[in-house]
């Protein structure tokens, strides 16, 4: 097994995930800084952009954890092929 191909396929999915992952948060906190700024002009209950919220939580939790998900992979991968060696 080649290591050094698996762990430069691994590192890219980790880029393209992170990129992905921020677009996610600024698309969602810009809906959700628009809508509460909407439902405070229109008097409106705030209790409606739970919806909204809960997409940015899991954006940017989404954002925050599967890159370290993907160090971890990394790391052992490096391990393997130190031992390989």
């Amino acid at each position: 097994m080649n290591y050094t191909t698996l762990y430069s396929g691994v590192y890219r999915a980790r880029n393209l995930t992170h990129k992905l992952a921020k677009v996610l948060v600024w698309v969602f906190g810009l809906q959700a800084a628009i809508l509460y700024l909407l439902a405070s002009v229109a008097d409106a209950p705030l209790t409606s952009l739970t919806g909204p919220a809960l997409r940015v939580a899991v954006a940017v939790a989404f954002m925050l954890l599967v890159p370290r998900l993907f160090d971890t992979a990394l790391q052992r991968i490096e391990r393997a092929s130190q031992r390989a060696e």
